[in-house]
């Protein structure tokens, strides 16, 4: 069905909405925004309108998503004046289509509410605020960042039973516990040249993680890798530690921090390393140690310690790489250097 509204008209193209409008058009459900539609004005899609886009324009004007459903069988490309006044579920259509945010002088904010994202891929041009609300990932969605900021405030981003979320470009800041879930050991989070800024402890429980490029963690508080799952640092990738921050190993068994091969780096700069039993082994990939970094052992024994090798194979030696006055102190329980 087309849309139906006092001030558009039919075209064998889609839509026209008259530029001049003042006031509010409700989108029904069902209803179909396609091919050279134009708006502008204020136009809402209500909680129980699922809205099929295919148009070719930008969204123009003050177009308020109120709820609902928009399904998209081609890219959404919003303007700087569209915005979102409460939750919506936006799903791509045979593949993941792009959902373009303007590019704003200040942040693009999301509203308190909730929004279910499902194979979309969205692009940044400008700052953005997820405020208060939840964000749930399905199949697979991609944020592009272009190198702009996310701030998480009191907000909650899920990846859904066998979903993954690859974030690409992006400062994220204000995370804490709760900001990322993962719902399954299927949920999958990709980070990929992401700045990583904790206001309080964080915690990686359920899913995996995979690294691109270069992630740097930041902050004065703790991110611990507790999930059954693998937490892979993929070839010619770095996890880079900031001063202040801690790295907490509490997972399943001694392998699930994965180094691909010897390009993939871990990196720890002034940064406290500790460990629970199953404790860290550390194989392949090279460690940098920058300045002086304590390690807490809760190992009794030298055979629960973390090793750095397997001490087995050569093909499993670790890199160990301290700058100059730099190293691995430690405080409590194992360290056994366990290359041949």
């Amino acid at each position: 069905m087309g849309l139906v509204a006092s001030d558009s008209f039919a075209t064998q193209y889609g839509s026209f909405i008259n530029p001049s409008v003042v006031g509010d058009i409700g989108l029904s459900d069902g209803d179909e925004l396609v091919g050279f539609t134009v708006f502008s004005g204020v136009y809402t899609v209500t909680d129980a309108g699922t809205i099929e886009w295919e148009g070719y324009h930008p969204l123009q004007g003050t177009v308020h998503f109120d709820g609902g459903r928009l399904r998209l069988n081609t890219d959404l490309t919003m303007s700087s004046d569209a915005y979102f006044v409460s939750g919506l579920i936006l799903r791509g259509v045979g593949g993941a289509y792009d959902v373009v945010l303007p590019d704003i002088v200040d942040e693009f904010q999301f509203p308190a509410d909730y929004f279910r994202i499902n194979d979309i891929k969205m692009v940044f041009n400008s700052d953005v605020l997820f405020d208060e609300a939840e964000y749930n990932f399905r199949n697979d969605s991609v944020i592009e960042g272009n190198d702009n900021i996310l701030t998480c405030s009191l907000s909650t981003i899920t990846i859904n039973v066998g979903a993954t979320l690859h974030i690409k470009n992006l400062t994220i800041k204000g995370i804490d516990v709760g900001t990322f879930v993962g719902n399954s050991d299927t949920s999958s989070l990709v980070l990929e040249n992401v700045t990583w800024i904790q206001d309080d402890d964080f915690a990686w429980e359920t899913g995996s993680i995979d690294i691109y490029g270069t992630i740097k963690m930041r902050g004065s508080s703790v991110f611990t890798y507790a999930s059954t799952q693998l937490f892979t640092i993929h070839s010619n990738a770095e996890l880079f530690f900031d001063s202040g921050m801690t790295f907490s190993y509490a997972a399943s068994s001694v392998d699930r921090l994965i180094f691909q091969d010897f390009s993939s780096r871990l990196h720890l700069y002034e940064t406290q390393l500790y460990s629970s039993v199953p404790s860290l082994n550390l194989t392949k990939g090279e460690l940098v140690v920058e300045g002086v970094c304590p390690v807490f052992s809760e190992a009794i024994t030298e055979a629960d310690g973390i090793k750095l090798g397997d001490g087995i194979d050569s093909v499993n030696n670790i890199r160990y790489s301290p700058l100059a006055e730099s190293g691995l102190v430690l405080q409590s329980g194992y360290v056994v250097y366990d290359n041949v």
